[in-house]
């Protein structure tokens, strides 16, 4: 006789979804891990395209966080704007399931001043990802030299 019994079959369609069963949670996690990354990367773009503008044009740029598109707030925004005085260069949704966050020093403001090289003392400050669990992710700090630095395990408290 030739072929599989019925039981056989429901034996071997039973360990397969046990299987499937215990790989679908490390699977969540790394889709999860994936768009924190992303987001990271989205913004190290728009902070090296605003020392690039402020290089280029000789002129200073804003680096603000919007939840609008339209303009700047300091919490729970999904959309990175760049701006030169009034006019708005560019905006970028973030993607992901998180929340940017802003904190710009010596004086708190909800935007970060990125200037050209040559003239430097651009603003410092942290920006740090949220996710939906209101868990800080990462962090990236810029110095006053305008270049930003990735900190993955941020030891800072941080609030989200």
């Amino acid at each position: 006789m030739k072929g599989f019994s019925l039981i056989e079959m429901m034996i071997a369609l039973s360990i397969a979804a046990i299987i499937c069963f215990m790989a679908v949670p490390s699977f969540l996690h790394h889709a999860s891990e994936t768009t924190d990354t992303v987001a990271q990367s989205q913004l190290l773009s728009q902070l090296h395209q605003a020392q690039e503008i402020a290089n280029n044009k000789m002129t200073v740029v804003t680096v603000c966080l919007s939840s609008d598109g339209i303009k700047c707030a300091s919490d729970n925004a999904t959309m990175i704007l760049l701006s030169v005085g009034e006019e708005l260069i560019t905006s970028m949704y973030v993607k992901g399931k998180g929340t940017l966050h802003l904190r710009s020093y010596p004086v708190y403001r909800n935007y970060l001043l990125v200037r050209p090289t040559i003239v430097g003392n651009s603003d410092n400050g942290t920006f740090w990802y949220c996710s939906k669990d209101n868990i800080v992710q990462w962090t990236v700090t810029v110095s006053q030299s305008g270049e930003p630095r990735v900190i993955s395990k941020p030891t800072e408290r941080l609030e989200c």
